[in-house]
Protein backbone atom coordinates (compact mmCIF):
# COMPACT_ATOMS: atom_id res chain seq x y z
CA UNK A 1 0.00 0.00 0.00
CA UNK A 2 2.65 2.71 0.69
CA UNK A 3 4.34 2.05 -2.66
CA UNK A 4 1.20 2.89 -4.45
CA UNK A 5 1.49 5.84 -2.04
CA UNK A 6 4.93 6.82 -3.25
CA UNK A 7 4.25 5.97 -7.02
CA UNK A 8 1.20 8.30 -7.21
CA UNK A 9 3.20 10.94 -5.19
CA UNK A 10 6.45 10.77 -7.91
CA UNK A 11 3.78 11.02 -10.74
CA UNK A 12 2.00 13.87 -8.70
CA UNK A 13 5.44 15.37 -8.57
CA UNK A 14 6.43 14.39 -12.42
CA UNK A 15 2.89 15.89 -13.63
CA UNK A 16 3.49 19.35 -11.77
CA UNK A 17 7.22 19.51 -12.78
CA UNK A 18 5.58 19.39 -16.60
CA UNK A 19 3.03 21.52 -16.25
CA UNK A 20 5.11 24.52 -14.71
CA UNK A 21 7.79 23.98 -18.28
CA UNK A 22 5.04 23.82 -20.35
CA UNK A 23 3.26 27.30 -18.64
CA UNK A 24 6.84 29.17 -18.02
CA UNK A 25 6.54 31.40 -20.51
CA UNK A 26 3.25 32.59 -19.23
CA UNK A 27 4.51 33.41 -15.63
CA UNK A 28 3.44 37.03 -15.54
CA UNK A 29 -0.19 36.20 -16.55
CA UNK A 30 -0.40 33.57 -13.83
CA UNK A 31 1.01 35.38 -11.38
CA UNK A 32 -1.80 38.25 -12.37
CA UNK A 33 -4.20 35.64 -11.96
CA UNK A 34 -2.79 34.24 -8.55
CA UNK A 35 -3.39 38.04 -7.48
CA UNK A 36 -7.40 37.64 -7.19
CA UNK A 37 -8.44 36.18 -3.61
CA UNK A 38 -9.13 32.37 -3.69
CA UNK A 39 -6.89 31.64 -6.96
CA UNK A 40 -3.58 30.04 -6.61
CA UNK A 41 -0.95 28.78 -9.30
CA UNK A 42 -2.48 25.43 -9.52
CA UNK A 43 -5.95 26.91 -10.49
CA UNK A 44 -4.82 29.70 -12.68
CA UNK A 45 -3.10 27.06 -14.71
CA UNK A 46 -6.50 25.38 -14.81
CA UNK A 47 -8.07 28.47 -16.05
CA UNK A 48 -5.55 29.04 -18.56
CA UNK A 49 -5.56 25.21 -19.84
CA UNK A 50 -9.31 25.56 -20.14
CA UNK A 51 -9.51 29.28 -22.46
CA UNK A 52 -6.16 29.54 -23.60
CA UNK A 53 -3.93 32.59 -23.05
CA UNK A 54 -6.30 35.11 -25.72
CA UNK A 55 -9.96 35.50 -25.46
CA UNK A 56 -10.00 36.58 -29.12
CA UNK A 57 -13.52 33.99 -29.46
CA UNK A 58 -15.74 36.34 -27.21
CA UNK A 59 -16.44 39.70 -28.06
CA UNK A 60 -17.32 40.64 -24.45
CA UNK A 61 -17.03 39.39 -21.47
CA UNK A 62 -20.71 39.27 -20.88
CA UNK A 63 -20.16 35.97 -23.96
CA UNK A 64 -17.21 34.81 -21.76
CA UNK A 65 -19.00 34.13 -18.45
CA UNK A 66 -22.16 32.98 -20.64
CA UNK A 67 -19.82 30.30 -22.32
CA UNK A 68 -18.66 29.39 -19.31
CA UNK A 69 -21.82 28.62 -18.01
CA UNK A 70 -22.52 31.10 -15.07
CA UNK A 71 -25.10 33.36 -15.97
CA UNK A 72 -28.08 33.22 -14.54
CA UNK A 73 -31.69 32.52 -16.67
CA UNK A 74 -34.01 34.81 -17.88
CA UNK A 75 -37.51 33.22 -16.73
CA UNK A 76 -40.47 36.61 -16.84
CA UNK A 77 -43.75 35.98 -17.58
CA UNK A 78 -46.26 39.52 -17.67
CA UNK A 79 -43.75 41.53 -15.72
CA UNK A 80 -42.99 38.83 -12.96
CA UNK A 81 -39.20 37.63 -12.65
CA UNK A 82 -39.41 33.53 -12.24
CA UNK A 83 -36.47 31.36 -11.05
CA UNK A 84 -34.51 30.60 -14.14
CA UNK A 85 -31.59 27.68 -14.47
CA UNK A 86 -28.48 28.45 -16.14
CA UNK A 87 -28.10 26.93 -20.13
CA UNK A 88 -24.97 24.90 -19.27
CA UNK A 89 -24.75 22.46 -16.89
CA UNK A 90 -21.43 20.64 -16.35
CA UNK A 91 -19.20 23.06 -17.93
CA UNK A 92 -15.37 22.53 -16.67
CA UNK A 93 -14.66 26.28 -16.68
CA UNK A 94 -18.08 26.74 -14.21
CA UNK A 95 -16.57 23.70 -11.82
CA UNK A 96 -13.16 25.58 -11.62
CA UNK A 97 -14.54 28.99 -11.26
CA UNK A 98 -17.20 27.46 -8.49
CA UNK A 99 -14.16 25.97 -6.23
CA UNK A 100 -12.57 29.35 -6.87
CA UNK A 101 -15.97 30.88 -5.37
CA UNK A 102 -15.58 28.79 -2.23
CA UNK A 103 -12.07 29.77 -1.87
CA UNK A 104 -12.75 33.84 -2.38
CA UNK A 105 -15.25 33.56 -0.09
CA UNK A 106 -13.10 32.26 2.80
CA UNK A 107 -10.03 34.89 2.54
CA UNK A 108 -10.15 37.17 5.18
CA UNK A 109 -11.24 41.26 3.88
CA UNK A 110 -12.01 39.88 0.52
CA UNK A 111 -14.49 41.57 -1.12
CA UNK A 112 -16.56 38.29 -2.47
CA UNK A 113 -16.42 37.17 1.18
CA UNK A 114 -18.71 40.26 1.86
CA UNK A 115 -20.68 40.19 -1.31
CA UNK A 116 -21.65 36.13 -0.49
CA UNK A 117 -23.21 36.72 2.78
CA UNK A 118 -25.21 39.71 1.35
CA UNK A 119 -26.43 37.54 -1.28
CA UNK A 120 -26.54 34.28 1.01
CA UNK A 121 -29.28 35.98 2.97
CA UNK A 122 -31.67 36.35 0.42
CA UNK A 123 -31.19 33.84 -2.26
CA UNK A 124 -29.14 31.16 -0.54
CA UNK A 125 -25.55 29.87 -0.44
CA UNK A 126 -25.53 28.25 -3.67
CA UNK A 127 -27.12 30.67 -5.89
CA UNK A 128 -24.71 33.15 -4.09
CA UNK A 129 -21.70 31.02 -5.04
CA UNK A 130 -22.28 30.82 -8.59
CA UNK A 131 -23.13 34.87 -8.37
CA UNK A 132 -19.48 35.00 -7.16
CA UNK A 133 -17.77 32.47 -9.28
CA UNK A 134 -19.65 35.21 -12.32
CA UNK A 135 -18.11 37.87 -10.86
CA UNK A 136 -13.98 35.78 -10.45
CA UNK A 137 -14.94 35.08 -14.30
CA UNK A 138 -15.08 38.67 -15.23
CA UNK A 139 -12.57 39.63 -13.24
CA UNK A 140 -10.87 36.70 -15.05
CA UNK A 141 -11.78 37.77 -18.17
CA UNK A 142 -10.68 41.62 -17.73
CA UNK A 143 -7.15 40.31 -16.44
CA UNK A 144 -6.00 38.46 -19.47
Amino acid sequence: MMETISTFEKRIDEINERLDLLTKEHQSLLDRLDAIPGINKKSAQAILSEIGVTLDEFICMSAFVSWAGLCPGNNESAGKRKNGRNGVRNHPLKTILVQVAWAAIKTKGSYYKAKYYKLKARRGAKKAIVAIAHKIGKAVFNII
